[in-house]
């Protein structure tokens, strides 16, 4: 079990905990932490823990880091190694529905609502090997809302695993390398709605009202939240480069990569994006966007070929990034990032009418100028560092993202949307 090194990290759910409070009081409770504050060597490995759980990596992918994390770190980093015994009992008393066994209800639920968010994000195929282990319980027909998956199914021995694998979130209220981290700071919040608002019995339509009720806090928290927490769209592109100026370019027209939920991956060249995309196609939900060079033609083909409805594919007609600006903005562009090197060369417009392709002309201009070949990422800083008005966005970038916007609209849920249960 991968929790092994990770027991202070995990809800324990003694059986002494099963009947202590009645479901009144248990419903007027806070969570109070157990134990005493993490030590510094703890506390990183319990982010590290966290950070790897929530996660954009599919289910399967997901549990092996854990357990790479696991195996990295022995009980010498002062977290206790033995596992918690068998609570087969406690097990079936969740299933019919009791939310009042453990020490910190809020805790599961937040874990429930998680796991139910990865079931929307990820397909079925994707939590089978992370399963693998999980045991079937006899479920009572008490547990409606989990019986609306099918007996045995991925879906259902996920959310099985989220009710014994607890993370103890409530740790995230202490002083930690978390404090600062907005993800932190939300599942904090989200754990505060959990208190207020997890029934005395979960039901199929108790927990469909507080994943609305997450959602709707989702919603508010989404422009203070990284794109890759919990996203609603995948955009792949070739490099470091798109990666960085495309969410700065979107600011500049006042789209949000964050507040859309969008999560940029940078795959490492036009057959990366390909080997990536057709991994996660077979993966995640979520709708894809594969951004590629005009010469990446056969790998465009590919992705082409390979697109599921809600996938797009968009090939740049102007060459590289570097060739959607207009000509005079990328001359100020490129004497700017000269100037922030203290150095006076400076080009002209005739350089760049040369009729030579523009990433041969900039080679060159680097190398005159003494900066070695040119550096890609090193110029997008400087375009992300002077460009600002929604006038110096490419239009063809402009058309890319407002399509992306329409996009994201019609994949997220809406606001206090009731959740897909069955």
């Amino acid at each position: 079990m991968i929790e092994r090194s990770l027991n202070t990290c995990v809800s324990v759910h003694n059986k002494k905990n099963c009947h202590k409070q009645n479901s009144d009081s248990a419903a007027a409770s806070v969570c109070a932490l157990d134990g005493p504050a993490l030590n510094p060597g703890a506390a990183g490995l319990f982010w590290s823990y966290i950070n790897r759980t929530i996660s954009f990596d599919d289910p399967d992918t997901r549990i092996k880091r854990l357990g790479e994390l696991s195996v990295k770190q022995p009980g010498s980093s002062g977290l206790q190694t033995e596992l918690p015994p068998p609570a087969d009992d406690e097990l079936s008393a969740r299933l019919l529905g009791s939310l009042t066994i453990s020490s910190c209800r809020a805790s599961l639920l937040l874990n429930l609502l998680l796991a139910l968010e990865d079931l929307d994000r990820f397909t079925p195929i994707s939590f089978q090997v992370a399963c693998a282990g999980t045991k079937q319980m006899g479920i009572s027909k008490a547990a409606d809302w989990l019986t609306v998956y099918p007996a045995g199914s991925p879906q259902q021995l996920w959310l099985c695993r989220a009710l014994t694998h607890v993370v103890d979130w409530q740790r995230l209220r202490e002083t930690g390398p978390w404090s600062q981290d907005s993800r932190a700071q939300f599942l904090v919040a989200a754990l505060e709605l959990a208190e207020h608002s997890a029934p005395a019995k979960l039901t199929a339509s108790g927990l469909q009202s507080c994943q609305q009720a997450f959602r709707q806090l989702l919603v508010k928290w989404r422009p203070l939240l990284p794109g890759s927490f919990l996203p609603h769209l995948i955009i792949l592109v070739e490099g470091p480069t798109e990666a960085l100026l495309l969410p700065h370019l979107a600011q500049c027209l006042s789209i949000s990569f964050a507040a859309l939920g969008i999560h940029i991956l940078p795959a490492g060249g036009a057959n990366q994006v390909v080997r990536r995309f057709l991994e996660l196609r077979d993966l995640t939900l979520l709708p894809i966007v594969c951004l590629l060079d005009r010469d990446a033609q056969s790998q465009a083909c590919l992705l082409s070929d390979s697109l599921r409805d809600k996938d797009r594919l968009h090939v740049l007609g102007a060459g590289e990034i570097e060739d959607v600006f207009a000509c005079e903005l990328l001359v100020e562009l490129i004497n700017e990032h000269l100037s922030s090197h203290g150095l006076p060369q400076q080009i002209t417009l005739g350089d760049l009418s040369s009729g030579s392709r523009r990433t041969a002309v900039l080679n060159r201009v680097w190398r005159e100028a003494g900066l070695g070949t040119f550096d890609k990422v090193g110029f997008a800083h400087t375009i992300v560092e002077t460009v600002c008005q929604p006038s110096q966005v490419p239009s063809e970038i402009r058309g890319f993202l407002q399509a992306i916007k329409q996009l994201v609209a019609g994949a997220a849920p809406p606001e206090g949307s009731q959740p897909n249960m069955t």
